[in-house]
């Protein structure tokens, strides 16, 4: 996938950041060690578009390692401000002033 000059961008701004982060790795190895791909999870791409895709955690497993085995990669990085599909999942519901539920759909992190 190429990517645009704004993720191009954002992705420089990050590798910069991280390298100068003392994180504790939580996937085992260390992170320059690691191959990765940019991942499009927007809801409107791909098998995201399916939202059974996304609340049925093995068939989402199964998505992002094929999308990672066609990269040839071992760990996939997301963007920041995509609008999400797993974000329709109750543990994302919030009550609104008004009594009803609703969700956030933006990604707003790593």
């Amino acid at each position: 996938m190429q990517l645009t000059s704004r993720q191009a961008t954002a992705r420089r701004h990050f590798d910069r950041w991280v390298s100068q982060q003392q994180l504790p790795c939580i996937l085992g190895g260390h992170w320059a060690d690691w191959s990765a791909t940019w991942l499009d999870l927007r809801r409107r791409q791909g098998p995201f578009a399916d939202p059974d895709c996304v609340t049925d955690i093995d068939r989402f497993d199964a998505a992002i390692q094929q999308l990672l085995a066609e990269a040839g990669a071992t760990v996939g990085l997301g963007g920041y401000g995509e609008e999400r599909p797993f974000y329709i999942s109750p543990l994302f519901a919030e009550r609104g002033p008004d009594g009803q539920d609703r969700w956030r759909s933006l990604h707003l992190g790593l």
